[in-house]
């Protein structure tokens, strides 16, 4: 399930990285996916206590798409 998330994400953030037109809901759906990849990164660290690494790939979406 946390994979067909991830891959939906991936698919809106593609879209938006092309868009044709100017999407008024576009900043509102990218500080969503900022916002639920962070406290995503934050639960696995903490739940983990830093022994799994998937916090690191989802601080570093949650990092690139408010770079982006």
């Amino acid at each position: 399930m946390v994979t067909v998330f991830g891959w939906a994400f991936g698919a809106v953030l593609l879209r938006f990285a092309f868009p044709a037109e100017d999407y008024p809901i576009q900043a509102f759906v990218e500080n969503a996916i900022i916002f639920a990849t962070l406290a995503s990164s934050l639960l696995v660290l903490i739940s983990t206590k830093g022994r799994h690494p998937g916090w690191l790939g989802l601080l570093g979406i949650a990092v690139l798409t408010w770079l982006g």
